[in-house]
């Protein structure tokens, strides 16, 4: 089989779910959402972040999916600035879920930012927690919207915030934003 030189392939997940992909894949162009994939052993018991996987000289982030109703109930429950009431704001899944699967993938790339955001959560004009149902009114009525890490470096909650109408406030050492200037060699 010929090398795919001339392919494009395309990873929407944290985790580049396709055997081999390091051989087969070597030479193609990788657009994805994370470009610090998430590894895992064959046992799926350790799992670590991809560093020498993301080759940004070839490759490129690119945004990840936020479904158009969610893009649309964020935009209509965006108030004015003026209006706002709440500081700051994050609900998400964290290591500490009642879900034994969602705690098990936060738990396994030793995610602790989310963790951490919780303790904050008794202050005043402040909401931070799990998900909500009013996930939409919440982002819309905040003046800061938190955009901690998840199990991957990449977060979806940037483009949430900008569609809130909320400043994002990354909280990510590792996040490359989508289609950001590569510089050939390294980073």
């Amino acid at each position: 089989m010929l090398p795919p030189q001339d392919h494009v392939f395309l990873f929407g997940a944290s985790a580049w779910q396709l055997p081999g992909w390091r051989e087969i894949l070597a030479p193609a162009v990788i657009l994805a959402v994370e470009s610090y994939p998430i590894e895992c052993s064959s046992s799926d018991d350790l799992c670590w972040h991809c560093r020498d996987c993301f080759q940004p000289w070839k490759d490129l982030v690119v945004p990840p999916v936020t479904p158009l109703a969610q893009v649309k109930r964020l935009l209509a429950n965006s108030r004015p600035v003026g209006d706002r009431t709440i500081v700051m704001a994050w609900h998400g899944q964290h290591a500490n879920s009642s879900d034994a699967d969602v705690r098990r993938a936060y738990r396994v790339t030793n995610e602790t930012v989310r963790l951490s955001l919780l303790e904050l959560a008794g202050l005043p004009n402040v909401s931070l927690g799990g998900p909500v149902p009013s996930y939409a009114a919440i982002m819309g009525n905040s003046h800061f919207c938190l955009c901690p890490k998840g199990a991957s470096s990449y977060t979806s909650r940037v483009f949430e915030a900008l569609f809130s109408g909320c400043v994002p406030v990354i909280l990510s050492d590792d996040l490359r934003f989508p289609f950001s200037a590569a510089r050939r060699g390294g980073e």
